[in-house]
């Protein structure tokens, strides 16, 4: 707005508008028009992208004249300094009472066959990103495979550990078990006898006992039992 311009934007503007129209003119081989266009009015970004890339395509693409499409109804058009001449159409907030821009029209030749391009936006250049991108897939491709394989391996470990645990606690449980009715039964009967003998001299209480302790041993035994097989 102000018509100041900075020189490192406007280079770097100028390397990605010439990769963009490379690539259309090399990897569209069919194609019979291509235009190019932008809204500056910097030669960075116009003449100059033209003739950089008119120098790779050769007598593979021409310029169209505008003028001659215009029937030279026209007052602005690109400057006769660069390799473009006037070939190409400017349209000026000034003389035209609209933005400015730029357009350039390239017209296929199919009687020449595109040269190869090695540059970046050029067929080559393109082949051989594509094919590098596919390794790179590929590869990754190789790698997720490979991960999946691994959390499968660890997710399978996991699982045998928690069975293993699962089993080794079943059988620890068992031995607990086993080991409070073993000892269960004679603390039982260390408490009857201790009873009987304070009371020896009732024998009906005596014979209670006994048979009280009778049953509950084989009631321990039995309950022993279960829980083995379990």
């Amino acid at each position: 707005m102000d018509e100041t311009s900075e020189p490192k934007r406007l280079k770097n503007l100028q390397s990605f508008q010439v990769y963009l129209l490379r690539y259309a003119l090399f990897n569209f081989p069919n194609v019979k028009r291509i235009t190019y266009s932008t809204c500056s009015l910097n030669s960075e970004e116009n003449e100059e992208v033209i003739d950089e890339v008119l120098v790779n395509v050769g007598n593979a693409y021409r310029l169209l004249p505008v003028r001659q499409w215009l029937k030279n109804d026209w007052t602005n058009f690109s400057s006769k300094k660069y390799n473009c001449g006037d070939l190409c159409l400017y349209s000026k907030p000034d003389d035209d009472f609209c933005n400015g821009f730029f357009v350039a029209v390239f017209e296929r030749n199919f009687d020449v066959t595109l040269p190869k391009c090695k540059l970046k936006g050029g067929n080559e250049y393109s082949m051989n990103l594509i094919k590098t991108n596919l390794n790179m897939k590929k590869d990754d491709i190789a790698k997720t495979f490979a991960h999946q394989q691994e959390k499968c391996e660890k997710k399978k470990e996991k699982k045998k550990k928690e069975e293993k645990k699962v089993i080794s606690m079943s059988d620890e449980q068992m031995k607990i078990s086993a080991d409070i009715f073993e000892f269960e039964v004679p603390d039982i009967n260390s408490k009857i006898k201790a009873k009987s003998k304070k009371e020896i001299e009732k024998m009906d209480v005596c014979n209670d006992s006994f048979n009280f302790n009778h049953k509950t041993l084989n009631e321990s035994k039995y309950i022993q039992k279960e829980t083995l097989d379990v």
